[in-house]
Protein backbone atom coordinates (compact mmCIF):
# COMPACT_ATOMS: atom_id res chain seq x y z
CA UNK A 1 0.00 0.00 0.00
CA UNK A 2 3.20 2.42 1.14
CA UNK A 3 4.65 1.96 -2.35
CA UNK A 4 1.77 2.09 -4.32
CA UNK A 5 0.58 5.08 -2.81
CA UNK A 6 4.41 6.64 -3.51
CA UNK A 7 3.92 5.09 -7.46
CA UNK A 8 0.83 7.19 -7.50
CA UNK A 9 2.02 10.11 -6.24
CA UNK A 10 -1.46 10.79 -3.97
CA UNK A 11 -0.82 13.72 -1.35
CA UNK A 12 -0.11 10.75 1.72
CA UNK A 13 2.50 9.21 -1.18
CA UNK A 14 4.20 12.31 -1.56
CA UNK A 15 4.41 12.94 2.15
CA UNK A 16 5.75 9.16 2.66
CA UNK A 17 8.47 9.67 -0.15
CA UNK A 18 9.95 13.24 0.85
CA UNK A 19 10.41 10.80 4.64
CA UNK A 20 11.82 7.86 2.95
CA UNK A 21 14.16 9.63 0.96
CA UNK A 22 15.97 11.12 4.09
CA UNK A 23 15.50 7.47 5.62
CA UNK A 24 12.97 8.35 7.97
CA UNK A 25 10.29 5.94 9.03
CA UNK A 26 6.75 7.02 7.91
CA UNK A 27 4.36 8.47 10.50
CA UNK A 28 1.96 6.47 12.04
CA UNK A 29 -0.44 9.26 11.06
CA UNK A 30 0.38 8.56 7.61
CA UNK A 31 0.17 5.02 7.77
CA UNK A 32 -3.08 5.05 9.35
CA UNK A 33 -4.62 7.45 6.69
CA UNK A 34 -3.01 5.46 3.58
CA UNK A 35 -5.27 2.47 5.51
CA UNK A 36 -7.89 4.73 5.74
CA UNK A 37 -7.95 5.92 2.19
CA UNK A 38 -7.52 2.25 0.70
CA UNK A 39 -10.82 1.36 2.85
CA UNK A 40 -13.02 3.85 1.41
CA UNK A 41 -11.70 3.77 -1.99
CA UNK A 42 -11.33 -0.17 -2.90
CA UNK A 43 -14.14 -1.74 -3.57
CA UNK A 44 -12.65 -5.09 -2.56
CA UNK A 45 -12.14 -4.30 0.96
CA UNK A 46 -16.02 -4.16 1.59
CA UNK A 47 -16.00 -7.78 2.55
CA UNK A 48 -12.82 -7.50 4.26
CA UNK A 49 -8.76 -6.82 4.61
CA UNK A 50 -5.69 -8.51 5.56
CA UNK A 51 -2.79 -5.49 7.51
CA UNK A 52 0.42 -7.56 6.96
CA UNK A 53 3.50 -5.79 8.70
CA UNK A 54 0.62 -3.22 10.66
CA UNK A 55 0.87 -2.61 12.94
CA UNK A 56 3.93 -2.69 14.79
CA UNK A 57 3.75 -0.34 18.07
CA UNK A 58 1.23 -0.14 20.50
CA UNK A 59 0.48 3.39 19.42
CA UNK A 60 -0.05 1.98 15.93
CA UNK A 61 -2.82 -0.49 17.16
CA UNK A 62 -4.22 2.60 18.78
CA UNK A 63 -4.69 4.74 15.83
CA UNK A 64 -5.63 2.02 13.75
CA UNK A 65 -8.67 1.09 16.02
CA UNK A 66 -9.65 4.80 16.50
CA UNK A 67 -9.92 5.04 12.90
CA UNK A 68 -12.31 1.57 12.59
CA UNK A 69 -14.38 2.52 15.32
CA UNK A 70 -14.80 6.38 13.45
CA UNK A 71 -15.73 4.05 10.63
CA UNK A 72 -17.57 1.46 12.25
CA UNK A 73 -15.21 -1.02 11.27
CA UNK A 74 -13.55 -4.08 13.95
CA UNK A 75 -11.16 -6.12 13.72
CA UNK A 76 -12.59 -9.97 13.27
CA UNK A 77 -9.38 -11.62 13.82
CA UNK A 78 -5.64 -11.76 13.98
CA UNK A 79 -2.32 -14.04 13.31
CA UNK A 80 0.57 -13.98 14.98
CA UNK A 81 3.29 -16.10 13.25
CA UNK A 82 6.13 -16.69 15.46
CA UNK A 83 9.16 -17.33 13.63
CA UNK A 84 12.84 -18.55 15.02
CA UNK A 85 14.97 -14.84 15.91
CA UNK A 86 18.36 -16.82 14.41
CA UNK A 87 16.31 -17.35 10.92
CA UNK A 88 14.77 -14.13 11.19
CA UNK A 89 18.57 -12.25 11.71
CA UNK A 90 19.30 -14.36 9.09
CA UNK A 91 16.67 -13.00 6.57
CA UNK A 92 17.13 -9.56 7.45
CA UNK A 93 21.18 -9.40 7.58
CA UNK A 94 20.95 -10.98 3.95
CA UNK A 95 18.26 -9.04 2.61
CA UNK A 96 20.06 -7.23 -0.43
CA UNK A 97 18.26 -4.08 -2.95
CA UNK A 98 19.89 -3.27 -6.30
CA UNK A 99 19.29 0.44 -6.34
CA UNK A 100 19.04 1.03 -10.03
CA UNK A 101 16.26 -1.78 -10.61
CA UNK A 102 14.67 -1.86 -6.99
CA UNK A 103 15.02 -5.77 -6.83
CA UNK A 104 15.68 -7.27 -3.70
CA UNK A 105 17.39 -10.38 -3.27
CA UNK A 106 18.42 -12.84 -0.18
CA UNK A 107 22.45 -14.19 0.28
CA UNK A 108 22.84 -16.03 3.09
CA UNK A 109 26.27 -15.06 5.00
CA UNK A 110 28.53 -17.96 6.49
Amino acid sequence: MLRAQVKAQTDLGKAAKKIMDAGGLVSDEIMVNMIKSELESNKECKDGFILDGFPRTVPQAEKLDAMLEEQKKKIDHAIELKIDDALLISRITGRLVHPASGRSYHRECE
